[in-house]
């Protein structure tokens, strides 16, 4: 019966107003379904990983390229070597983060943007190179029931 499921709870929304922080209170009902594990349990089925790392690669005062990121830096003289080992270390990370996050995928889809500037004599110049790394798999929970 739908009224056994009826629970009163207080809930706060935290929002940024004028520089302020503001917090709102206010009491409502919450309703959980009768049969709310089974959602559950379809969304652990249906639902899916995803994982994303991006390293930046900016030109630096001496004219070589400096890799940064969470995942590792590095100092390149050349832009074709620092995408490379940027490639490397996120397909690497990504990788090992799988299994952690309750995938076996090992399948890593890389991007690279670049995003350049103009200057005053109409020449552009780099000013970085983003290497996103994205890596989508299936839970382990959803394969081990056999879908």
């Amino acid at each position: 019966m739908l009224s056994d499921h009826v629970m009163n709870s207080q809930h706060d929304l935290c929002a940024i107003q004028d520089r302020k922080i503001r917090i709102y209170r206010w009491k409502e009902k919450d309703i959980v379904p009768e049969h709310a594990e089974v959602a559950n349990a379809i969304g652990a089925v249906t639902g899916k990983v995803t994982l994303r790392a991006t390293v930046s690669i900016q030109p630096d005062a001496g004219g070589g390229f400096l890799m940064l990121s969470p995942i590792g830096r590095g100092e390149f003289a050349d832009l074709r070597e620092a995408q490379e080992a940027a490639t490397e270390r996120i397909v690497a990370h990504l990788r090992q983060a799988a299994g952690r996050f309750g995938t076996d995928e090992q399948a890593v889809t890389v991007d690279v943007v670049q995003r350049t500037g103009r200057l005053l004599d109409g020449s552009d110049q780099l000013i970085e190179v983003r290497v996103e790394g994205l890596l989508e798999g299936r839970p382990r929970t959803a394969l081990a029931a056999g879908d």
